[in-house]
């Protein structure tokens, strides 16, 4: 049997989630609390307001302020000493879990709607 050649070694291969958490790392923490503060006013005004879609930019505002509070989360993990207390690293953990999992519920509840958006306007 002959063996393949293209497949890369088990070290090189990153996982999805790996190279998230690098890159929220590598984020700085002001520019999280901006993108945080900017999805709020996003998600206020469109709340207030309600504009044609506001649907949607509730959503995209739901989604910044999400990312930057996982973000924050991770930062926050990976900067305390292992003699935190438990209660606070898993408090950390859970704050990072669960906004991760509403931050992906939201972006795919998001786009649904955009989609359904474009879709309406091809059928009228």
């Amino acid at each position: 049997m002959k063996q393949r050649t293209d497949v890369r070694p088990a070290e090189d291969i990153v996982s999805l989630r790996a190279m998230l958490r690098e890159r929220a790392l590598t984020i700085p923490r002001g520019w999280l609390v901006v993108q945080s503060a900017a999805g709020g006013v996003q998600m206020l005004f469109a709340a207030l307001r309600r504009p044609h879609g506001w649907v949607s930019f509730v959503l995209g505002g739901a989604c910044l302020v999400l990312l930057a509070l996982w973000s924050l989360a991770e930062q926050r993990l990976a900067d305390e000493t292992p003699d935190a207390s438990h209660g606070s690293r898993m408090a950390w953990r859970v704050v990072g879990r669960a906004s991760a999992v509403l931050g992906v519920t939201t972006l795919f509840v998001f786009l649904s709607a955009v989609m359904s958006g474009m879709i309406g306007t091809w059928i009228s």
